[in-house]
């Protein structure tokens, strides 16, 4: 985690890990809560993980509920199609796209995570580089430990 100090804020706008990579397969729709924002990640049509609002713009269903559809989130109410830069590029059968938009957050993925920046604005920090991890560290083992 890497934190920037927000006067604005109650909270500092940082990098915080979403999720674990592999819990964003191709076609995979994840609902997450990061600070008391809630976002959905899917992977888009290159590989790339999207992080989007939870909410559809045109009547306010949740994404999460949603699917993937050639690489692009899709509403599970009227089937609004958004691509990874949240423009609609798919509506009603027969009509034009509509103008509504998905506000995104930025993501970076990056030692086996999903990283995503909560705060206002364009991240203001990178995230560290880990020159080690490639050079005689061993690969990343991913678990979760139960809480009881």
């Amino acid at each position: 985690m890497v934190i920037k100090q927000s006067p604005n804020n109650s909270y500092s706008s940082c990098w915080f890990a979403a999720c674990f990579s592999s819990e964003v397969g191709s076609g995979t729709v994840k609902t997450v809560a990061l600070m008391g924002e809630e976002m959905v990640l899917y992977r888009g049509v290159d590989g790339s993980i999207c992080a989007v609002e939870p909410h559809c713009p045109h009547l306010g269903a949740h994404l999460g509920n949603g699917r993937v559809v050639n690489g692009e989130i899709e509403c599970p109410f009227h089937g609004f199609r958004f691509d990874g830069s949240g423009v609609c590029t798919h509506s009603y059968p027969g009509k034009k796209p509509a103008k509504a938009t998905l506000k995104l957050k930025y993501v970076s993925e990056r030692y086996g995570f999903v990283f995503v920046w909560v705060g206002e604005g364009e991240p203001t920090l990178n995230l560290p580089e880990f020159e080690g991890i490639k050079d005689g560290w061993s690969a990343l083992v991913e678990f979760q430990m139960p809480l009881h």
